[in-house]
């Protein structure tokens, strides 16, 4: 990609009509990612497991969209009911 994707292409970015980000390799990696989330004790969204290294190249690469990201991957749910 020679110039930066914009919001509206990136919310476009899917597969078989599922919403993935951009920065997984698709959507059956994303997938795989969710199963492991929904393991997880704490809360958290696909951004937290980012490292810097990769963070960076996804950049480079115009796939980096963390707002977006956050918003859509997080397992906030989980929260609430560890308060109650």
């Amino acid at each position: 990609m020679s110039e930066r994707m914009s919001l509206s292409q990136y919310q476009m970015m899917t597969e078989s009509d599922r919403w993935y980000p951009v920065c997984f390799s698709g959507y059956s990696e994303y997938k795989e990612w969710r199963y492991m989330q929904r393991g997880a004790d704490e809360v958290s969204n696909a951004c937290d497991d980012c490292s810097s290294d990769y963070m960076l190249k996804m950049m480079e690469q115009n796939r980096c969209f963390p707002v977006e990201v956050k918003k859509r991957t997080s397992n906030s749910k989980k929260k609430d009911k560890h308060e109650n």
